[in-house]
């Protein structure tokens, strides 16, 4: 990708991200507008970071990566919120704490009418003998 048109292509054609093509239009309108004609810096700062964009997308790595960082990040901030060392230990915290939320709710009356004796089961033709 030498040029603009190149870029542009690649970008149309889906090898960046979703929505890299219009990203790249729109911001390339903005710089263009906003340019000095003797100082394109903004410009080519902006052709640079989506060249980036598609390389990276394109990288086999890349998704692995991304995944690597995702699962750190998440094991970080169960380590702050749940006080836990693992994504096994965060995963039970989180368990743990849905289980005491929906006993909590139940508790409150989130199911009202299903508590107490039942109701016609001397009358139901289906009921077991």
């Amino acid at each position: 990708m030498r040029t603009i048109g190149e870029l542009r292509a690649a970008l149309t054609m889906g090898y960046g991200f979703p929505g890299d093509a219009d990203d790249f239009e729109a911001d390339l309108a903005r710089e263009i507008n906003h340019s000095d004609p003797a100082d394109l810096t903004g410009v080519v700062r902006l052709v640079e970071e989506f060249r980036g964009r598609i390389i990276a997308r394109q990288d086999p790595e890349f998704d692995n990566a991304v995944d690597s960082a995702v699962a750190e990040i998440s094991t970080a901030r169960g380590t702050e919120i749940f006080g836990t060392a693992t994504k096994v230990a965060t995963a039970d915290a989180v368990k743990r704490r849905k289980r005491a939320s929906f006993l909590g709710w139940l508790a409150e009356g989130g199911l009202p009418n299903l508590t107490g004796a039942a109701e016609g089961l001397d009358d139901d033709p289906h009921q077991a003998t």
